[in-house]
């Protein structure tokens, strides 16, 4: 995808800094590798890697930032972002999404879903896949959601931060479900907060999706979407 998408900068996790030096040879073309910390420990850049010159620590950047800025002129029918598809008859195809295209699909999600300020949504799915970007991001955000961004998926960790942020809606695929579902120390008040859930990426089966909605008194609507689309 970086190749394939000509990509000159990326925004990466500490943790993932030395796959660069091993990959520097096969892409020549990125210029900029921005480093945000994760909190591990792994906060410092290791100082043998040969293409730390073009790396920068993301905190470097904000203390070096003037907080001026002139935005270029957008139109709604050039190119937001390339969104890679799953590719499951081939290698992944970049589909060249508009800012149109990430408008209208947000907004009509999020006035589906009745989406609005006083929502917190658990943001746990990957934000490159179309199923995050629109349901659990942008269209949160677009009308004043607020988002309660986990790292990688985790039973323990999502009923936590439901109920410490009284959460109002979470999106998954059915994997997650079934393990939501499975942990030990999950019960009816689990998710007392919230309003729905979101299941998509592939279909549930009718008894998750039945013993689910009857041990935690809360629907789940299944949804289908296309990157291209």
């Amino acid at each position: 995808i970086l190749k394939n998408g000509a990509v000159k900068a990326v925004i990466t996790l500490d943790l993932l800094v030395p796959m660069f030096d091993k990959m520097k040879k096969i892409l020549p073309n990125i210029n900029h590798v921005i480093v945000c910390p994760s909190g591990t420990g792994a906060d410092e850049l290791p100082q043998n890697l040969s293409i730390s010159d073009k790396m920068k620590p993301f905190t470097d950047i904000l203390k070096n930032a003037t907080g001026q800025f002139s935005p270029p002129t957008v139109e709604e029918d050039d190119t937001a972002l390339i969104l890679y598809t799953s590719g499951t008859t081939g290698k992944p195809k970049g589909a060249m999404l508009t800012h149109k295209n990430l408008y209208s699909n947000a907004r009509d999600v999020a006035g589906y879903l009745q989406i609005n300020e006083d929502d917190r949504v658990i943001t746990v799915l990957p934000m490159f896949h179309v199923f995050c970007l629109t349901v659990s991001l942008n269209a949160p955000l677009m009308n004043g959601g607020t988002l309660i961004i986990l790292p990688k998926f985790s039973p323990q960790e999502v009923f936590r931060v439901a109920g410490k942020y009284e959460v109002t809606l979470f999106a998954g695929v059915p994997t997650m479900f079934n393990y939501l579902l499975q942990y030990p120390e999950a019960n009816k008040d689990s998710f007392k907060t919230l309003r729905f859930c979101i299941s998509g990426g592939s279909a549930m089966p009718v008894a998750l999706l039945t013993n689910f909605e009857k041990k935690f008194n809360v629907i789940v609507s299944e949804g289908y979407g296309l990157s291209e689309a």
